[in-house]
């Protein structure tokens, strides 16, 4: 299925290869340098969402979107603004803007706000799109919701965590943050398919908490109409009961059914806000009894 398409415009160069960069695994990017460039490949490229920059040459971003507001076609096409005029971009909001990223950017926000502003859109407009990264482990062929999804990266080396299970007994460093490791393989009870170092993690917020992911393969994402997605019951024999406690739906593909995590059942309650933090001298803080 399409990946979502944004068009972003901005008369710099490196922020529009940023975020190509942000994006660019999750939606499809198209950028433009001036904003009646990016009027005229509308109709061509139809997004789902445009970034929009206010301060460019020959036509700013709130002449782009007066141009939209008068269209009959674009006047509903959400614009998400991103300027270091922090003043008129929060004042557009609500008036042909419906949100606004100061620069610079973060990859993490222009992420999670195009994710929200898109869902939100298509809720609003009663297209019910569900947006999953799929991924596998050993032979089983899963997916997680991407709006939990923070980041994807090869595994690093990592450090033990004792007295932890063995499926959650590992830690490692991201920008200076230690992030548990919950391993899928172990957790489902299946033999990984790749070798160590092949393997990645996919980060994901599960209760206010980061968590990463270990898994064989992430793929592209994919988004999934309402009436493709079906109750959990349908999974029929499962060979895992951790995989049965953690699906959340099955996902209709042209190959079969593709099971849904909820990445909140992959943990046993309590476990992701225990006292487990390593200390400076290196040891992990033992759980709070």
């Amino acid at each position: 299925m399409a990946r979502p398409r944004v068009l972003h415009v901005d008369d710099s160069e490196a922020i529009l290869a940023f975020s190509r960069a942000a994006l660019g695994r999750w939606y499809e990017v198209d950028t433009a340098t001036r904003g009646r460039e990016a009027l005229e490949r509308l109709s061509t490229l139809r997004p789902a969402a445009l970034l929009l920059d206010l301060s460019m040459p020959e036509m700013d971003g709130a002449e782009v979107i007066a141009q939209l507001q008068a269209s009959p076609e674009w006047a509903s096409l959400p614009v998400i603004l991103i300027s270091s005029e922090h003043v008129r971009g929060a004042a557009l909001v609500g008036r042909g803007a419906v949100a606004f990223l100061p620069k610079p950017l973060r990859a993490e926000e222009l992420v999670r706000t195009v994710d929200q502003v898109i869902a939100s859109t298509r809720s609003a407009a009663g297209q019910h799109v569900l947006h999953v990264l799929p991924l596998s482990v050993g032979a089983l062929q899963l997916a997680v919701p991407l709006m939990c999804v923070r980041q994807v990266l090869l595994l690093p080396a990592t450090q033990v965590l004792p007295g932890s299970p063995s499926y959650l007994n590992q830690f490692f460093e991201l920008h200076g943050e230690p992030l548990r490791v919950l391993d899928l393989a172990r957790r489902f009870g299946v033999p990984h398919g790749v070798g160590h170092l092949r393997r990645k993690l996919v980060v994901v917020e599960v209760q206010g908490q980061r968590l990463a992911l270990c898994v064989d393969e992430v793929k592209d994402p994919q988004e999934f109409p309402h009436d493709t997605i079906h109750p959990r019951e349908e999974l029929g024999g499962s060979p895992s009961p951790a995989l049965r406690e953690a699906l959340n739906a099955l996902l209709q593909t042209s190959e079969g059914f593709l099971p849904l995590l909820n990445p909140e059942v992959l943990v046993a309650p309590g476990r992701l806000h225990e006292s487990w933090f390593p200390t400076s001298s290196g040891e992990s803080v033992p759980p709070s009894p």
